[in-house]
């Protein structure tokens, strides 16, 4: 190893790579699609504070890792969306999600259109219009409708100032931690 990289063995998971990253801004723990697991550290911050950092995320680490092997290893059930989704069943999934959610918040938006964006999940247009990426239907349940939710509460915020965190935490229980898990997730 080198001193920007440690290997760390935490039970129920196995080896954890810690690995320093000029380019991040906060601690952040992935796990991957092959169950490995990274805690990646900004600079400033120690090997020491990562690994607690880590081990207050454990039972986090050790939910996604089950999850992971259980997508790995398990036949699908319910609803299934391929790893490349059909765009035409992925749309028509999320905009019944969304209308459920928009009338369960008493949120309407004005309609909803699909892409295939790098960068983001979601976006609200000043005319209520919605904007998701298809791949959104990826997302576990509970992550996809933090940002069905989020673009939701955008029809009545348009910006995201301290009221706005303030109305998704009131319709979303937890918002500020599934903001930061949704961070794990990238888009290709």
């Amino acid at each position: 190893m080198t001193r920007n990289t440690e290997i760390i063995m935490l039970e129920k998971t196995g080896p954890v790579l810690l690995q320093r990253s000029s380019r991040a801004k906060y601690l952040r723990i992935t796990v991957r699609e092959d169950c490995s697991v990274r805690v990646i550290i900004p600079r400033g911050a120690t090997f020491r504070q990562a690994r607690k950092f880590l081990l207050s995320k454990k039972e986090w680490v050790v939910r996604h890792l089950g999850l992971m092997k259980n997508r790995k290893n398990s036949p699908a059930t319910g609803i299934h969306v391929p790893d490349v989704p059909d765009k035409e069943k992925a749309g028509q999934f999320l905009t019944r999600q969304l209308r459920k959610l928009s009338n369960e918040f008493d949120l309407p938006f004005n309609r909803v259109t699909f892409r295939s964006q790098k960068t983001i999940w979601g976006s609200c247009s000043h005319e209520n219009n919605i904007s998701l990426n298809y791949k959104l239907s990826l997302l576990p349940g509970h992550l996809r409708n933090y940002v069905l939710a989020h673009e939701l509460v955008h029809t009545v915020i348009k910006n995201h100032s301290p009221i706005f965190w303030a109305s998704l935490e009131a319709k979303v229980e937890g918002a500020g931690d599934l903001r930061r898990e949704l961070r794990n997730y990238r888009l290709r």
